[in-house]
């Protein structure tokens, strides 16, 4: 995998191919299978497998970078006082939303950022 700035090696997000890539690629045996078998999202739960949705956009997609959200979390805690890391209830939508699903939520926000929690 690649590794990311922090040095540590960056998960690569497993997904299950789209049932369009795999028309594509002439695996309509593969498709059928998983329609038999109940469908895209019940195979990917049994896999442990993420379902990409084309076209759907990924949200706040400027805080999956770690700086940016750092500084626009720091900026927050500035502005309201806060000197150890927010409760999850107490943050806006988008650091809600970036804490949880691209920072690991807000233990790991914490100690990779050194605030008490």
């Amino acid at each position: 995998g690649e590794v990311g700035e922090d040095g540590e090696e960056e998960e690569e997000e497993c997904t299950i191919p789209t049932k369009a890539s795999l028309v594509e690629k002439g695996r309509q045996d593969l498709v059928g299978a998983i329609d038999r078998l109940g469908g895209f999202k019940v195979v990917a739960r049994h896999l442990d497998l993420k379902i990409r949705h084309p076209g759907r956009k990924p949200l706040y997609p400027e805080l999956r970078d770690w700086e940016s959200y750092r500084q626009k979390l720091e900026r927050w805690m500035e502005a309201g006082g806060k000197k150890k890391m927010p409760k999850m209830d107490e943050l806006g939508k988008d650091l809600h939303y970036a804490t949880r699903k691209y920072h690991g939520g807000s233990k790991k926000v914490a100690e990779k950022m050194g605030l008490k929690t």
